[in-house]
Formats: C-alpha cells, sequence, structure tokens
C-alpha cells in the first residue's frame, strides 16, 4: 500500500481498521482494485461498465462479478456483511443518492457496515474535469 496515496489511502487504511468477517459487496468495482487490495477470499463486485467488469475479473480472479447498477442491486434482503461504496455516489444520476444509499442498506445485513468516500464539495472542487464535464457531484 506504499504507493497509494490521497484519499484513497485515507479509505484503505479505514477499511483495514474493520474487522472483515464475512462476505464484502464492491459497488462500482471498476477493475477490483479495492477487492485485490484489501485481499478477502470471497467478495463480490459490481460495476455498469462491462469492459471495467472483464478487467476485474482478470485482476481478481477469486473475486465475483455482476454487470449491476448501484441504483438496483440484484441481491437477495441482508446478505452482506460490508459494503464499500468508492468515489461512485458522485457518479450517480443527480437525485437518485436517497434511494441508492437505501438499496445499498437493503443488501447489507443488520448491524453490518457501509465504507463510502466521495468528493467533499469545496472551491477545489471546482478543478475537477470531472465536475465540468461529467457532471460529479461533490458534496
Amino acid at each position: 500500500m506504499n504507493n497509494i496515496h490521497g484519499r484513497m489511502r485515507m479509505s484503505l487504511e479505514l477499511a483495514e481498521m474493520c474487522f472483515f468477517k464475512g462476505l464484502l459487496l464492491d459497488v462500482g468495482c471498476a477493475d477490483g482494485f479495492f477487492q485485490r487490495v484489501i485481499g478477502l477470499k470471497e467478495s463480490v463486485g459490481v460495476d455498469v461498465q462491462k469492459r471495467k467488469l472483464e478487467r476485474a475479473i482478470k485482476n481478481v480472479p477469486h473475486g465475483h462479478f455482476v454487470l449491476a447498477s448501484a441504483t438496483h442491486l440484484p441481491f437477495k434482503k441482508e446478505i452482506f456483511d460490508v459494503v464499500s461504496f468508492w468515489e461512485v455516489l458522485e457518479h450517480l444520476p443527480k437525485g437518485s443518492e436517497k434511494s441508492t444509499i437505501k438499496e445499498i442498506n437493503r443488501v447489507l445485513k443488520i448491524r453490518a457496515s457501509l465504507l463510502l468516500s466521495t468528493p467533499h464539495k469545496s472551491f477545489w472542487g471546482c478543478l475537477d474535469a470531472g465536475w465540468w464535464f461529467l457532471n460529479h457531484l461533490h458534496y
């Protein structure tokens, strides 16, 4: 983890402080980075981009990957012990944030953990190219 910096390093350090026992769902898993770094034997990743999931399968051969949206997770109620939601909230359609958090809550077991990180709203947020060109939301 020595080559990881900034908000991602802080997020990973927070995750390592959590006691991981059980099943992890990585919402917006992209290429499986978090699942690979955290090194769990069993995890599930979802993403809306098939191309990224194909890379995740190569990067995390022991992971399970599903093409799905955070707004409609194709899982039973209360099945996951931990959900990670790193840098995804800002990509959701405006106004869908609350229903997406409810959807994540639906698949989390009682007394489970949600690990969430998103850019914060500040003067410097306007320097994020995604804010200008991709409609990234900052909170």
